[in-house]
């Protein structure tokens, strides 16, 4: 695909300061997300030693995961839009305007689409989901999309023994889980399993690490994170040198 160059009014348009959220508030939110999510996970090991995470257990179906989801799903909403509307995504935006072959007009018609929704308090989970999915995000996932993340369950941890990666973005996988999360809030069914639950987790897990590996310029608070759960070694994004903008 060509090389789209915009007007510099658009461009100026994009880089304003109004459309983004004030790095104070970012700073909020992000610790918000990395200290509940800590919170989470001290709950889920505790669990653990009651159902530890295998194989042979990841059908076991309890109110407690149930419970989880609930909690979880609300917070999927906030990194998303934390992701959308905050640092690393403006230097994703200003990068790509500069440098990268992909469809910018496409992207900055979602981008602002998507913006006028979360304004109006009408996003759904789905619209992050197909916008951080679409071609013109691939070198924001470091050459891949969002339903390709993994992560694995950390081994050395008691009672964790998965082997296999959890994809919880993968199309099949996501919308299993919002299915169940939908049956929960209908009170369709008071349960859900070990795996549900788990791939919910991961997916926060993994749009916290991804927000603040694009914040490499914040302060030093919000620019590490560790799960307690899983090992995010995940494929580097390299866009948010200085040297690359």
């Amino acid at each position: 695909m060509n090389k789209v160059i915009l007007d510099k009014s658009i461009l100026k348009l994009m880089i304003e300061e109004r459309l983004w959220l004030p790095d104070d508030e970012f700073d909020k939110k992000i610790t918000f997300l990395k200290e509940i999510l800590s919170d989470i996970e001290d709950g889920f090991l505790i669990y653990s030693r009651y159902v530890p995470f295998r194989e042979e257990n990841k059908q076991i179906s309890s109110i407690k995961f149930a419970e989880y989801i609930l909690r979880i799903y609300p917070l999927l909403t906030i990194a998303f839009r934390t992701l959308l509307l905050a640092r690393p995504m403006r230097k994703y935006y200003e990068r790509i305007t500069r440098k990268s072959e992909v469809d910018v007009k496409e992207f900055v018609s979602k981008w602002r689409k998507l913006r006028r929704i979360i304004k109006k308090d009408h996003d759904k989970i789905e619209c992050f989901y197909s916008f951080f999915n679409e071609d013109f995000m691939r070198e924001y996932w470091a050459n891949e999309t969002l339903s390709n993340e993994e992560v694995f369950v950390k081994n050395e941890i008691p009672y964790l023994e998965l082997d296999e990666p959890l994809m919880p973005f993968r199309e099949e996988r996501f919308k299993e889980m919002d299915s169940i999360r939908d049956s929960i809030e209908h009170r369709e069914t008071i349960e859900a399993s070990l795996d549900v639950a788990l791939n919910c987790l991961a997916c926060l897990a993994i749009l916290i690490y991804r927000i603040v590996e694009g914040s490499w310029d914040q302060e030093i608070q919000t620019r590490y994170f560790t799960s307690k759960l899983f090992d995010l070694s995940l494929e580097p994004i390299n866009w948010g040198s200085p040297f690359l903008i």
